[in-house]
């Protein structure tokens, strides 16, 4: 019934639209002494523009409109858009009433739960994962339990949420963390737990192994692989105002325009340490393997792999 109605609907636009014959203006002296109308009345014959191709196209337009809106409220089809996610082997999307549509392999998050699954705010992903916030600020997740699949108990009063490769960080409205999943180092797995005590966080950034949390006093707290930015040097990180990530390193650019970097240039190690003497930075850029900070003074500045 349904294709049977669109094929009706596209006919009568066709026939109403391109297959009648328009009227033309009538000629008008070229003159512009007897009406300026003249000059513009060829253009006019050969356009867009005539009154009945207007009025046409006009009417056709309202009636798809109408036609488009009783379709929708008979339940023909219906128009209920969200926004969707995706990690390495599955879609999630969330629908504008707060439910959830998951597919893809089960095994990355493709078959959502049953239940629990209502008032969901946004939904995060790591690479086999999904962590769905809910609007009374409960977590629920699903897909590998390795990579965040397997949210904590108790998890609640979460503001937002953060994700590495395999592992999701949420940050709660009282400042504190919560983290989960892990990440390989050969055949071993090894969990990505928050430091103990982690209090005052602003935000928090990631590469792909390891998370770097920035404290309302412009200090930083990092964990994870070394080897992917997990071991920060905090002696040096005061004062910090942002920070950008690689897939291998964190770039801190602190309030008085000084870069400290940390972690690797690839995964096989190499110094990402940002050159000496950069100062006046105002942003910095990244790359998979590179950062490059543009200075004051319109200059750049870039290094990495």
């Amino acid at each position: 019934m349904k294709a049977i109605v669109v094929k009706m609907v596209c006919c009568w636009v066709w026939r109403e639209g391109f297959c009648k014959k328009d009227f033309s203006y009538p000629k008008v002296p070229n003159s512009h002494s007897q009406h300026w109308f003249a000059n513009i009345a060829p253009f006019l014959n050969n356009s867009l523009f005539k009154p009945r191709y207007i009025f046409k196209m006009g009417k056709m337009m309202l009636f798809v409109f109408v036609f488009v809106l009783l379709l929708c409220f008979s339940g023909i089809v219906a128009y209920n858009p969200g926004t969707s996610w995706r990690n390495s082997g599955a879609f999630a999307a969330l629908k504008t009433d707060g439910s959830v549509v998951a597919w893809g392999s089960s095994g990355y998050g493709g078959t959502a739960p049953s239940s629990g699954l209502d008032n969901v705010q946004t939904i995060y992903s790591t690479g086999s994962a999904f962590a769905a916030l809910k609007a009374d600020g409960s977590v629920v997740a699903w897909g590998n339990p390795t990579a965040g699949g397997t949210v904590p108990s108790g998890l609640s009063n979460v503001q937002t949420i953060y994700s590495a490769q395999y592992a999701f960080a949420a940050l709660k409205t009282d400042g504190s963390v919560v983290a989960w999943g892990g990440y390989y180092i050969g055949n071993s797995y090894l969990p990505l737990n928050a430091p103990s005590g982690l209090t005052n966080v602003q935000t928090i950034y990631s590469t792909y192994y390891a998370f770097a949390a920035l404290k309302t006093d412009g200090s930083v707290v990092a964990w994870g692989y070394s080897l992917y930015g997990g071991n920060a040097p905090s002696s040096v990180l005061t004062n910090v105002q942002t920070i950008y990530s690689t897939e291998y390193a964190f770039a801190a650019l602190k309030t008085d325009g000084s870069v400290v970097a940390w972690g690797s240039a690839n995964s096989n190690g190499g110094d990402i340490s940002a050159p000496s003497g950069l100062t006046n930075v105002q942003t910095i850029y990244s790359a998979r393997r590179a950062f490059a900070a543009l200075k004051t003074d319109g200059s750049v500045v870039a290094w990495g792999n």
